[in-house]
């Protein structure tokens, strides 16, 4: 699946980096401009609390700042990291990485980050639901999230969504949470 954004959604030419619209949110495409902003959510150490791969360094954040612009929407096996604006201001990114299953159906695995000063507000549980919306809409099936253990908002946003807890990875000590959708839902 790489759909081109522009045929999913009807936007004006202004607004064409953005994949998806909420009530209060936005999801678009990350600049490079958005560097100290991007910086102020993934070198935190309080929004990556329960990630081994946060806090990141600034030049950890300036390359995955440039590996997520280079990379095209909705770009299959590859890592597609948005960000989440509330107006003008990022507040968050979310990504997902979309792969096909044993069983030729497509599958994707979904993460969020939101910058401490948002978090509360209900903006994950949104951006979130939108993406996962979106996922559906274009023919993923599944969508799975990994949470610790530890991690009570993300486990109750997991849940309020609809997510299942289908298991535990004993290893890297991490709850796994799968929203499906049947062809049946999907008519």
């Amino acid at each position: 699946m790489n759909p081109d954004p522009s045929s999913i959604f009807s936007t004006p030419v202004l607004d064409s980096a953005v994949l998806v619209r909420t009530e209060r949110l936005r999801i678009g495409v990350l600049q490079s401009e958005l560097l100290a902003s991007y910086c102020e959510i993934v070198c935190d150490p309080s929004t990556g609390l329960y990630d081994e791969e946060f806090p990141k360094s600034s030049e950890e954040a300036l390359q995955s700042l440039q590996e997520s612009v280079a990379t095209e929407p909705f770009t299959v096996e590859e890592w597609n990291e948005y960000g989440v604006f509330a107006e003008s201001t990022l507040v968050g990114v979310i990504s997902h990485r979309d792969f096909p299953a044993d069983d030729g159906r497509m599958r994707s695995r979904v993460g969020y980050h939101f910058n401490a000063g948002f978090q509360g507000r209900g903006f994950a549980t949104e951006a979130v639901r939108g993406l996962v919306q979106t996922l559906c809409e274009n023919g993923i099936n599944e969508i799975e999230c990994v949470v610790h253990p530890d991690n009570i908002p993300s486990l109750a946003l997991l849940r309020r969504l609809g997510f299942a807890q289908v298991g535990f990875d004993a290893d890297a000590n991490e709850v796994v949470f799968q929203y499906t959708i049947s062809d049946e839902t999907r008519r």
